[in-house]
């Protein structure tokens, strides 16, 4: 980790994109638009219910809770090629190890918000007339919910501030 990056304010080194084209180009060629898109939904479903749960153990400071779903959130991101939350489920779990709850929040803070914005570029996955309707319908229906969530989990964590 370079100094550049590695400070509390800096949880993701610059110029990493929020996904991977080449790790979604793979899964597609490997499969198919539509499984990518329904890949991507199923993703969005289980980081949002991740993300409640880990909010939960962040605000109990149950570290070895927090760690496990942490730690589950990035080898997620991993396999999908979402690469500026993986990073900032690196360091929230360098954190959660550390036992150093003030970064702890506010790296969880920043972890809610990247994945919003990687919610809404997975949602644009179905939209370029390649994926099938039902996919496309799938991942917004996800998207729906997970924001809804992510709303509700992020609440408990913004309070604590």
């Amino acid at each position: 980790m370079s100094a550049e990056w590695g400070g509390r304010g800096h949880s993701v080194p610059p110029g990493v994109p929020t996904l991977s084209e080449r790790r979604l180009n793979d899964i597609e060629r490997d499969v198919s638009r539509e499984l990518l898109v329904e890949l991507a939904a199923l993703f969005v479903s289980d980081v949002t219910v991740r993300l409640e749960r880990l909010s939960d153990a962040v605000s109990k400071r149950n570290a070895q809770r927090a760690a496990a779903f942490v730690h589950a959130l990035k080898g997620a991101a991993a396999s999908l090629g979402v690469l500026r939350l993986h990073a900032l489920a690196q360091r929230l779990e360098e954190h959660v190890e550390r036992d150093d709850w003030s970064a702890t929040d506010e790296a969880l803070a920043r972890l809610f918000s990247e994945f919003a914005q990687a919610r809404i570029m997975l949602g644009t996955l179905g939209t370029d007339g390649r994926g099938s309707a039902s996919a496309s319908t799938q991942l917004a229906d996800a998207e729906l919910a997970s924001g809804e969530a992510a709303s509700a989990a992020a609440a408990p964590a913004a309070a604590r501030r």
